[in-house]
């Protein structure tokens, strides 16, 4: 039996199931490469499972390649552990369905999402958000983000625009700079000229959603750049 649980927004699992069905799982996994799960939430888990029970954290590769996850699940109940709701990441959709057609049962224990968080967090109504993108550090990925967000605004619907995360081989984290986001689409403004984005252009900018820490701003892109630089000169550069 194939688990896959969400570890919600905050610092704790969201039901006392998902403890117990992880207390009967003879593997446990756990991935951060969606987002990352804070070391309270990894203290809060190994302390609510009994003692010796192995925790394995896996990268990436380990969960889109799935063979190993696919082959134990045939005969051991195996867990795996993911921000968020799990149904949410494309990765965790593509081996449900890889299970599924092999037959192998599997059990999603859904729980709140950032990203459907985000849009109640910042007064919006779900209903106007159209497809959501990621920006990503290379430069090409504003010009796939600038062409999403044009056919949200044809269709008069907000755009949820996800900053790149990755786990670097070093084992330090990266998390792409909301004002380097705004200055590729700048950049790629000056080419395409659709007019969707300029200083002037109006949005909202969060971070750390459900976390007692979050952080909500709003206002033009020039007025967010020139919070970012104060930002980084505060933390020297």
């Amino acid at each position: 039996m194939l688990y896959l649980l969400g570890a919600g927004i905050y610092d704790t699992f969201e039901t006392s199931s998902s403890i117990e069905i992880l207390k009967n799982c003879h593997k446990v996994y756990v991935e951060k490469f969606t987002s990352p799960l804070s070391g309270n939430f990894i203290k809060i888990l190994k302390t609510a499972l009994e003692p010796g029970k192995k925790i394995e954290f896996v990268k990436r590769w380990f969960v889109e390649d799935g063979r190993q996850l696919l082959e134990e699940s045939r005969t051991l109940n195996v867990g795996l552990i993911s921000y968020g709701d799990p149904a949410i990441a494309t990765t965790f959709t593509e081996l449900r369905i890889r299970a599924l057609k092999n037959n192998i049962s599997v059990k999603v224990l859904h729980a709140a999402s950032g990203i459907t968080s985000i849009v109640g967090e910042c007064g919006l109504q779900i209903y106007k958000i159209g497809k959501s993108v990621t920006i990503m550090e290379e430069k090409q990925s504003a010009l796939s983000v600038y062409g999403t967000v044009f056919g949200n605004l044809n269709l008069n619907c907000h755009t949820i625009i996800l900053m790149e995360y990755r786990q670097c081989e070093d084992g330090s984290e990266f998390f792409l700079n909301p004002g380097d986001a705004l200055s590729k689409l700048l950049e790629v403004e000056k080419d395409i000229k659709y007019g969707i984005f300029s200083e002037e252009t109006f949005l909202i900018v969060a971070s750390r959603i459900g976390r007692d820490d979050q952080k909500i701003i709003s206002g033009t892109i020039m007025s967010l750049l020139a919070y970012n630089g104060k930002i980084a000169a505060r933390r020297g550069g």
